[in-house]
């Protein structure tokens, strides 16, 4: 078979496919057009599920107050230990989002007496309510609407909440 009549047969075989790919397309454009959309769809549902779930999570989470004695000096293994319990505090969790599992620190001072309000999930509310250290008084730091208080800065304006948060 000579050269160009091997060109010329590709050439025709290479139409073919081009013009089955054609047919196909024309036979199935509905059928491609609906998964496409199905997949959409469903990948915005769970997108908007997944944000529920983190949205319920961080109202959901705990505050604990830790209020030290007058003459509290914690030894380094006291404070190794309340460290590595604070580290447990994600994975005694369970399956809450990433966003949510996370422990959250504050300190502050009222008359004079330093304390530590320790935040994260109610799933782990009883690992963070276990005192790490022998004089220290816990207590629980809700507010009596049952929520954690939120972090205001004076002289900043409040961000613009987004539909559907509260303000």
């Amino acid at each position: 078979m000579p050269a160009g009549r091997a060109v010329v047969s590709v050439m025709e075989r290479a139409s073919g496919l081009v013009g089955w790919g054609a047919q196909w397309w024309a036979a199935h454009w509905v059928a491609v057009v609906c998964v496409g959309v199905l997949g959409g769809g469903l990948a915005a549902g769970t997108w908007a599920w997944w944000r529920r779930q983190v949205r319920q999570a961080l109202e959901e989470r705990v505050r604990v107050v830790l209020v030290p004695a007058d003459g509290f000096d914690p030894s380094l293994e006291e404070i190794g230990w309340f460290a590595d319990q604070l580290a447990q505090v994600p994975a005694a969790a369970g399956a809450v989002p990433r966003r949510a599992a996370g422990v959250r620190m504050r300190l502050f001072c009222e008359g004079g007496q330093l304390g530590y309000a320790v935040e994260g999930p109610e799933r782990a509310a009883a690992l963070l309510r276990t005192s790490a250290y022998a004089d220290v008084e816990v207590g629980s730091g809700q507010e009596e609407d049952g929520g954690v208080p939120g972090i205001r800065f004076e002289g900043a304006p409040p961000l613009k909440a987004s539909a559907g948060e509260k303000g």
